[in-house]
Order: structure tokens, then sequence, then C-alpha cells
């Protein structure tokens, strides 16, 4: 009977938070990225790791009610291998998208996205490290429905932007 309880309490608490009519029309320009998608690029030697060549295999699918694309990759980096996983939304207030990403690097990634043409504009919240305050800029640019380039820069302190990479995606 308390579990009956239970479940009326979270079922009355969570219904008026749920969306009436699924998620908002912008959520659905993220299904570009669905799929999986092999990585290459080359990383610039700096604050973020050493400089040399990155691939890896990306593979992106929505989460149940399509209000989130989830994506998990395997990379091997300049730095070693590694796995992230991230999600990509739609933040219906702030009027972005956002972006929320960990790795077995250790790193923890917040960051929101407008789109400037056809080019996704990616800018993360400030990062504390041992030397300062980063933030980092991240732009994706599709050349296709199957392939996309992208080009990284990092600033610290709010100084001047410094290359970080430059790559490209590739949809198996």
């Amino acid at each position: 009977m308390r579990s009956l309880a239970v479940v009326a309490l979270l079922s009355a608490v969570s219904s008026p938070s749920l969306p009436a009519q699924g998620p908002p029309p912008e959520t659905a320009k993220l299904s570009y990225f669905e799929g999986t998608w092999e990585l290459s690029g080359e990383d610039q030697q700096g604050p973020m790791g050493a400089g040399g060549k990155t691939t890896g295999t990306e593979k992106c699918e929505w989460f149940e009610g399509r209000f989130a694309l989830v994506c998990r990759a395997d990379v091997n980096t300049p730095g070693g291998p590694g796995k992230s996983m991230s999600t990509y939304t739609y933040n219906t207030e702030k009027k972005k998208y956002s972006f929320d990403g960990i790795d077995s690097y250790g790193a923890d990634i917040s960051a929101t996205s407008t789109i400037v043409g056809n080019a996704w504009k990616w800018t993360s919240f400030p990062m504390s490290m041992p030397d300062g305050v980063y933030v980092i800029r991240y732009t994706v640019t599709p050349v296709s429905d199957k392939e996309y380039t992208y080009v990284w820069q990092w600033s610290k302190n709010k100084g001047a932007w410094h290359p970080g990479g430059a790559g490209s995606g590739k949809k198996k």
C-alpha cells in the first residue's frame, strides 16, 4: 500500500512538468547527428593536451521521447585511447541547443549552441583548471547529410582565442 501511495505522489508531482505535445520543433534539427560517425582530426599542442592525430567512432541515438540525442564515442588521441558520453537537447527558455558531456580523461563539459547559417557554433561554460579559467569554442559545419567538418579553439582567462584542432566526421 505504501508503494502505491509513493507512485501516486510521484505521478502527481511529475505530471505538471511533462510537456503536453512532445519535444519542441527545434529538437528535430539534432537528427542530423543521429547515426554512427567515423571521426578524424588533428589537435594542436596546448593546455588541453598533446598535439597530434585523433580518430574515433561516435554513435548517436534518440533517448526515449526524442527530447535528447545521446552519444557515445570511442576515440584515440595523442593522450591515448578514451571514451566519452554526451547529450544534446534544445532549451526552449534560452532558445539554444545544449551539450553536456563527460569523458574517460576526466573532462566534464557543458556548452550551448546557436545555428548560424548551417554551422553549429558551440561555446563551453567556463572551466577552472589549475592555471586559469578556460572556454572552448567548437564549430561544426555540415558539408553534406553524411559529412561535417569541425574546428575548435580555446581561450584562457577571457584572453585571445588559440587554435585547438580541426577535423571531420563521416557517417557510416
